[in-house]
């Protein structure tokens, strides 16, 4: 993350894009698989144990460039 040399830009404005390098596989609304690049091993189950939701907004949301604002 860059720092802002800017003290008037709020966060919210700032756009935020997924690492490309992470590949992201829905596997429901509740669960994520995040694999670390093609020919690695490690990967990582997020969860979202109250069932919100909320994992398959994120994702949607960051298919493209967004905002917090958005």
């Amino acid at each position: 993350m860059v720092a802002d040399t800017n003290p008037g830009n709020d966060i919210r404005d700032c756009p935020l894009v997924l690492n490309p390098h992470l590949r992201v596989v829905q596997c429901g609304n509740d669960e994520l698989l995040v694999k670390h690049g093609l020919r690695s091993r490690f990967s990582t189950l997020l969860r979202d144990d109250g069932r919100t939701g909320l994992l398959a907004v994120v994702v949607r949301a960051f298919r493209e460039p967004s905002t917090l604002a958005d």
